[in-house]
C-alpha cells in the first residue's frame, strides 16, 4: 500500500494511479513532467534529468498545499527519507517537490502576500 504523503518513485506513483490512490491533480501534474521530459520534439535542456526519469532515479513528494503545516511535515519527511537513501538510488537522481497548483491564477504580488500571511 502506498502513502501519497511519503517519497514516491515511478513505481509507486504507477501504482496509485492503477488503484486511484492519486488525485487527478497528481496524475496530471506528475504526466505533464513526465511528458515534458521525455518529449523528443522539444529535448527538454538538461541530459541528466531526461536520463534520471528514464532510468526511474527520480523520486517524487506530492503536497496538497505550501501552507499547511501538516502538508510541510509531510514534505519534511520525505525529504528527509531521500537524504537518507538518495545514495543508494543511483549516481545522479534527484528530488522533485510538486504543490497542488492553485485553483486561482496568483500574480506575484498576491503570492507574496500570501505567504506573508500564512507565516
Amino acid at each position: 500500500m502506498i502513502k501519497i504523503s511519503s517519497l514516491l518513485d515511478q513505481e509507486k506513483i504507477k501504482e496509485g494511479m492503477e488503484k486511484g490512490i492519486l488525485k487527478e491533480w497528481m496524475i496530471t501534474t506528475y504526466s505533464d513532467f513526465r511528458n515534458s521530459l521525455l518529449d523528443d520534439s522539444a529535448p527538454y535542456p538538461c541530459y541528466f534529468a531526461v536520463e534520471a526519469e528514464k532510468n526511474g532515479l527520480i523520486r517524487y513528494i506530492f503536497a496538497e498545499s505550501a501552507y499547511d503545516t501538516h502538508e510541510l511535515l509531510n514534505i519534511r519527511d520525505g525529504v528527509y527519507e531521500y537524504i537518507k537513501s538518495y545514495k543508494s538510488i543511483g549516481k545522479r537522481t534527484t528530488l522533485v517537490i510538486f504543490f497542488k497548483p492553485s485553483e486561482n491564477e496568483l500574480r506575484a504580488e498576491d503570492y507574496k502576500k500570501t505567504i506573508l500571511e500564512c507565516c
